[in-house]
């Protein structure tokens, strides 16, 4: 929720992991978010139409089985229109992408992160040494 899936994505690439697996992490990410604002449109709209989503069990049990079939039928859309999109970009292209977008970090980031490193081999120093207390 802090972090853009675009921005998430990026960085992973960076780091070395394969675009493949980063389109895969970002794509699920954003799917989530996506099919449920979908499925609020879609009730709306069965709900303007006349479908009873509100009451006892049963009746919202009923009125959710017409959402399904909607909301599915819009996800694979979505797929097939990421792939398209992808496919136009050369995504499966062979050999290492070029990122050309870098993610800034902060000085507040670089300290926090150079304090927790060392922190890091402090810990795994004493430990070695035996002045680290061993967990029970």
């Amino acid at each position: 929720m802090t972090t853009e899936p675009r921005s998430f994505v990026f960085d992973l690439e960076r780091r070395g992991l394969s675009p493949r697996f980063a389109f895969v992490a970002a794509a699920t990410l954003e799917a989530v978010p996506a099919m449920v604002e979908r499925a609020g449109v879609i009730a709306s709209a069965q709900r303007a139409r006349g479908l009873d989503t509100e009451g006892s069990v049963s009746a919202r049990i009923r009125g959710v089985l017409p959402l399904v079939g909607p909301v599915i039928v819009s996800s694979l859309t979505e797929v097939e229109e990421r792939s398209l999109a992808l496919e136009v970009r050369a995504f499966g292209r062979p050999g290492r992408r070029q990122l050309l977008w870098r993610i800034p970090d902060s000085r507040g980031q670089l300290v926090v992160r150079v304090v927790m490193l060392l922190g890091l081999a402090a810990a795994i120093v004493s430990r070695l040494t035996g002045t680290f207390p061993s967990l029970p």
